[in-house]
């Protein structure tokens, strides 16, 4: 069945803006007035890849992670020509889910394999996480798996960072048993630590007799700020839901918070160090602002989408100007539509869109731009106007530009 098309056939969009007259956001955040119109156009379309994550690299291009059965990094100009392409691969499944560049302006590629050949020749038992170092032009200049006797794995994109200091911390999930920790039944959520050479520096898992996972991780303040995905009731929280842990760098609990939702959603940090959080219910976005405590000091709920299917995040971003965008989709498999919101630091809306064609549509990320916002696209659809997609899965580029 065809669903309706609902993409934008003109090149204007109406945005709502927060008044800047008299009063700034800063000084009065509940200003959030219309007022601007944007521009988008679709910068390019790649037909047969899928990117999963995408970055912006310090040479002014990009570096993308393709979802397939191998470790595969794409980097490309700030055109979105391709500079290089790296392969590895082993002959089971072996998944790339996270990328990041380094300070010294290499790349970290983190992901899972079940291999124990090719590039990924060990293995502890079942799927193992795997780290990759790359330098600059994408050649491996170091890796090391990280696993036990069961399986462990990584859940997407942001499951890795770097500190100042160049030590990895990753966060992921396990049914495996380590030394020091106790195993609770089902997948536990698994947070480790690792030096700039990949060696182990702590280990650290919560969780229950369900399955607990490790979704996301950003720094804040010099602590990791995790999001979970918790489905027990019972052993390291006491709820079913999603919560934020945030840890020392030591692994050691400092806070721990309840955010609810059923699906994960993303995290990002606003200009006052607070975390905001997306996540959903089945036809609702709930937005939470979180200070350096844990402390919830804002919190909404939103259903302006006007849709009867379920909401899922895939990113959240703040501008320099305070502005939150945060982008998701609606539905799944070939009914499944992208969406774009977005608010005033007070969480008032000022625009929701829905992008879908005659498929499947997905927007993976969001990545601010001096003027204006970069959206990247999976699609199915072969009816979208100025994506030129041959019938296979392909990535496409769509700019949002502000005004002058």
């Amino acid at each position: 069945m065809l669903k309706k098309t609902f993409f934008i056939s003109v090149l204007s969009l109406t945005f709502f803006c927060c008044s800047k007259n008299d009063t700034t956001e800063e000084e009065n955040p509940n200003i959030c007035e219309e007022g601007m119109n944007f521009s988008h156009e679709v910068l390019k379309t790649i037909n047969s890849l899928e990117l999963v994550e995408i970055i912006k690299t310090n040479d002014g291009g990009y570096i993308g992670l393709h979802h397939a059965e191998d470790f595969i990094i794409h980097k490309f100009d700030q055109n979105f020509s391709i500079v290089w392409e790296k392969t590895f691969s082993g002959s089971d499944i072996d998944r790339a889910q996270s990328i990041i560049q380094t300070n010294d302006n290499g790349f970290i590629v983190a992901g899972y394999s079940r291999s124990n050949d090719g590039d990924f020749d060990q293995n502890y038992g079942d799927y193992d996480i795997w780290i990759l170092k790359l330098n600059p032009l994408g050649d491996l200049e170091w890796k090391k798996n990280y696993g036990g006797n069961s399986a462990d794995g990584l859940s997407g994109k942001r499951s890795v960072v770097e500190n100042e200091n160049g030590k990895l911390t990753i966060t992921g999930y396990t049914k495996s048993k380590f030394e020091g920790s106790e195993y609770k039944g089902g997948y536990d959520a698994l947070l480790f630590q690792v030096t700039s050479e990949g060696e182990l520096v702590f280990r650290k898992t919560y969780g229950g007799t369900k399955n607990d996972f490790g979704r996301e991780l950003i720094i804040n303040n010099s602590n990791y700020n995790v999001l979970l995905k918790y489905g027990s009731s019972d052993g390291s929280f006491n709820k079913e839901g999603n919560w934020i842990l945030n840890s020392d760098d030591e692994g050691k609990i400092v806070w721990n918070t309840f955010l609810g939702g059923i699906n994960s959603g993303s995290l990002t940090i606003d200009s006052s160090n607070n975390i905001i959080s997306a996540n959903t219910n089945f036809y609702e976005l709930l937005l939470h602002k979180i200070n350096l405590n844990g402390e919830i000091i804002d919190t909404k709920t939103i259903n302006s989408l006007g849709s009867t299917k379920q909401y899922s995040i895939n990113d959240i971003i703040v501008d320099q100007e305070g502005n939150i965008s945060v982008v998701g989709d609606l539905g799944l498999g070939n009914d499944q539509d992208a969406f774009i919101m977005n608010l005033c630091t007070s969480f008032e809306q000022k625009f929701d869109k829905t992008f879908g064609g005659n498929d499947y549509d997905k927007i993976r990320s969001i990545l601010p731009l001096r003027d204006g916002y970069l959206l990247t696209f999976n699609t199915f659809s072969n009816n979208l106007e100025g994506v030129n997609n041959n019938n296979t899965m392909s990535t496409f580029f769509l700019k949002i530009i502000k005004p002058n």
